[in-house]
């Protein structure tokens, strides 16, 4: 996402003594999770994670449990072993664009990570769980990575099944699709999930439908 930097998954502040004093410093914990910059193709789920799909939106969800390697340093996750099929859940390994790949020109830019639905308009869905109880920030953005059959998905963040957010990315009119805390702010228990979600889009279709997905969780 332009202008968005993307955070470390623990980062330690340091709180600094004011007007002299003598005391020593202390560490403060500061939690953040970033979706692509934690991705894992070697475990499914990892860690706070979980590479899944819908077959309707907030639906029963389920892991897609095939290792796949589409393009080169593209790896990820899919529902079955045929790749027209889908859902899935890509990631580009490397620190530079890769692509265009396909007929339909999909780029993926420097440790991007995408979102596919199926070809029977199953939602792709890249699932968290909060480890702890407390307030969560959602920051991010969907954006049209296919520019040759031009992406056409409808998207969403949902709380514990619940939609929160919901958008619309067709890269020929509205190309991203962007949430802020300022609409984003949960309350979770430990064990509450948010899902990032998307779907075929109003066209009914899967094709071209590689949806590009920058967010940032953090807790107060």
């Amino acid at each position: 996402m332009k202008g968005t930097a993307a955070l470390c998954s623990v980062c330690l502040l340091t709180a600094i003594g004011f007007a002299g004093s003598a005391q020593g410093t202390s560490p403060i914990a500061f939690k953040s999770w970033e979706v692509a910059s934690e991705f894992s193709d070697t475990a499914n789920p990892a860690g706070a994670w979980q590479y899944g799909y819908e077959p309707t939106l907030n639906d029963v969800f389920s892991l897609l449990p095939v290792a796949e390697h589409q393009f080169p340093a593209i790896y990820g996750w899919q529902r079955t072993g045929d790749i027209n099929e889908g859902p899935f859940i890509n990631h580009n390994k490397k620190n530079v664009q890769k692509g265009p790949f396909g007929s339909k020109a999909i780029v993926y830019p420097p440790h991007s990570l995408s979102l596919h639905p199926g070809q029977l308009c199953e939602y792709a869905d890249l699932r968290f769980t909060a480890p702890a109880a407390g307030n969560y920030r959602i920051t991010g953005q969907f954006y049209a990575m296919d520019y040759g059959g031009q992406t056409t998905t409808d998207v969403h963040v949902s709380v514990n099944q619940v939609e929160v957010f919901a958008g619309t990315v067709s890269y020929s009119s509205s190309p991203t699709a962007s949430f802020t805390p300022s609409q984003l702010l949960v309350p979770l228990q430990a064990n509450d999930v948010i899902d990032f979600q998307v779907g075929c889009g109003s066209n009914n279709n899967y094709f071209s439908d590689t949806t590009g997905l920058n967010a940032v969780i953090e807790v107060e």
